[in-house]
């Protein structure tokens, strides 16, 4: 799995697309075309992770039917990268009703199991370089809307995803050995939640599985405010801390880990040289650690309709393909 993993580096989001509420057209970004996905492809990417809300094409209870019509157009995009050489990760991105489990456990629990029911059964033959993701940021709160308490959680998410492992596997097919990705709580780089997942695939005991954190910096500086202007020492610890609990928490135990979204919160507010430091660090200290990046896009580095990096982010896009090799002298 290490080697499918790697195999994947670099990976970009194809964000704002699949994931738009109501529909794939409603955050502002064209409908995908064939060309587009190809053009990514001749950028050097080599994995795409297709972020998928499922909630507004479902039907209702008992059986929460799949759209059939979104479910060809979903495959029609995931056909069009693994014919244009990329690894694909589909996962179930904002929907946000799996959160209600931690206060209607059984409900969601079923409805989740049959729409990943729908959505495996319905990719079970494809490629295994097609790769399901349980559930995005997951986290659980209460009938008042708050979240539980990090044990609580921790619970829940081994439940959700072993779940999610079985329901997959069950349908057969290429899902009997598809690489399946679980996560943490909230995708969190911090130690318990990353204990926690692994004791989920260590009781699994599959061989074909992975996991993820997204990472998008110490706040103040991903967001430039409470004297977060500078990318110095305390922004670069923050990155070496995360992924150094990261690889030794997993690669170095034979687990891969995919990076699975990464950036900064507020790009627009870091000053741009200091943007520019951020980026190439991080691309090259996860390529050190051994960890895939898959870099959040949704239109600001790759353009869908010129089918090249926007000019204003051309220069951080090769910062990040140099960090991805080797250092850049530009930082």
């Amino acid at each position: 799995m290490q080697a499918y993993v790697d195999a994947m580096q670099p990976g970009t989001n194809w964000g704002n697309t699949f994931d738009a509420t109501p529909d794939e057209g409603s955050w502002g970004q064209p409908y995908t075309t064939q060309v587009m996905i190809q053009g990514l492809a001749a950028k050097g990417y080599k994995s795409l992770r297709l972020p998928g809300t499922w909630q507004n094409h479902m039907g209702p209870a008992p059986d929460y039917t799949l759209d059939p019509v979104w479910l060809d157009r979903v495959q029609q995009v995931v056909d069009w990268a693994l014919d244009a050489n990329l690894y694909v990760l589909l996962n179930m991105h904002h929907d946000g009703w799996v959160g209600d489990m931690g206060h209607d456990h059984d409900v969601v629990l079923d409805r989740f199991s049959k729409v990943w029911t729908q959505i495996a059964t319905r990719f079970k033959n494809h490629s295994n370089k097609l790769s399901f993701e349980s559930k995005n940021e997951p986290g659980f709160q209460d009938a008042n809307g708050n979240d539980l308490s990090k044990p609580q959680m921790d619970v829940l998410m081994d439940e959700l995803n072993t779940a999610f492992f079985h329901v997959v596997r069950n349908t057969g097919g290429g899902n009997a050995t598809r690489p399946l990705m679980l996560p943490p709580v909230y995708t969190s780089a911090d130690q318990p939640e990353l204990d926690s997942v692994k004791a989920t695939m260590a009781k699994l005991n599959d061989s074909n599985l992975m996991t993820t954190i997204h990472y998008y910096g110490y706040y103040p500086f991903s967001v430039n405010m409470g004297g977060g202007a500078k990318f110095d020492d305390k922004v670069r610890g923050w990155i070496d801390d995360a992924f150094d609990r990261v690889n030794a928490t997993f690669v170095a135990q034979g687990i891969p880990v995919i990076i699975g979204e990464w950036g900064l919160l507020a790009s627009d507010n870091v000053e741009r040289g200091e943007a520019l430091k951020y980026y190439e660090y991080v691309a090259q200290y996860a390529r050190k650690k051994n960890l895939t990046t898959m870099l959040w896009d949704t239109g600001g580095f790759y353009n869908r309709t010129t089918l090249d990096w926007n000019q204003p982010n051309a220069d951080l896009a090769a910062i990040i393909r140099q960090g991805e090799i080797g250092r850049a002298t530009t930082s």
